[in-house]
């Protein structure tokens, strides 16, 4: 059964999948949703979740004063568990990722943009790399990072791609914020400009997105 929802409404259908309601959690390929027909696997938001775990541990830490940590993880603050905020905030990571990478996809930046398939393109890289030594740019690359390592990079080209098209500054936008700033080149308030609109419109397409559930 799926069931289609938006993004900022998956909360409780995440507690069910990840989190009781007498159901085993994911095998790590299983597709645990979609998000505009794209799969997200229960490896992408384990990857997620281990790349979340420090920044929850310090938001409650710093919102509560958490001192004692034996039973951090499944304890209630104000109807929230540690365990619900990264489940949360994990899968979030992972439709945020997929719209970019979707992105990349349609502009030509990456063919395969599966979690699997950029996994296998990082220990491809590695593999190629292990005994260049004094080599130009990354040898290798870590696989504790390889998914966000991608979109970072992919995200480099997408945006000199994006900024001759969709979403390049017109010379009226650029002439404002040159003068709104004083010392600035041309280039560098391009470089801004497109910066600003892209995060909005990845925000604006991840705000008219559609998860669907796998249940």
């Amino acid at each position: 059964m799926r069931k289609e929802i938006r993004i900022l409404t998956c909360f409780l259908l995440l507690l069910s999948l990840f989190a009781g309601c007498g159901k085993q959690k994911p095998a790590p390929n299983n597709i645990v949703a979609y998000i505009n027909g794209e799969a997200i696997t229960a490896r992408e938001i384990d990857y997620f979740k281990t790349r979340d775990r420090a920044d929850i541990i310090n938001a409650f830490s710093e919102q509560y004063g958490v001192t004692d940590f034996s039973d951090f993880w499944d304890r209630d603050f104000d109807g929230t568990t540690p365990t619900q905020a990264l489940e949360e905030k994990a899968f979030e990571d992972a439709c945020d990722a997929k719209i970019r990478l979707v992105l990349m996809r349609e502009k030509g930046v990456y063919e395969d943009i599966s979690f699997e398939g950029l996994e296998a393109k990082a220990l491809a890289y590695n593999e190629a790399h292990k005994n260049q030594k004094n080599t130009v740019g990354v040898q290798s690359i870590d696989m504790q990072q390889f998914y966000t390592y991608y979109i970072s990079t992919g995200e480099m080209t997408l945006k000199n791609i994006l900024g001759e098209g969709e979403l390049k500054p017109t010379d009226a936008q650029i002439r404002a914020y040159i003068a709104q700033k004083g010392e600035m080149t041309e280039q560098g308030a391009i470089s801004y400009l497109v910066d600003a609109k892209y995060a909005e419109y990845v925000q604006s397409l991840l705000e008219q997105a559609t998860v669907t559930m796998e249940e």
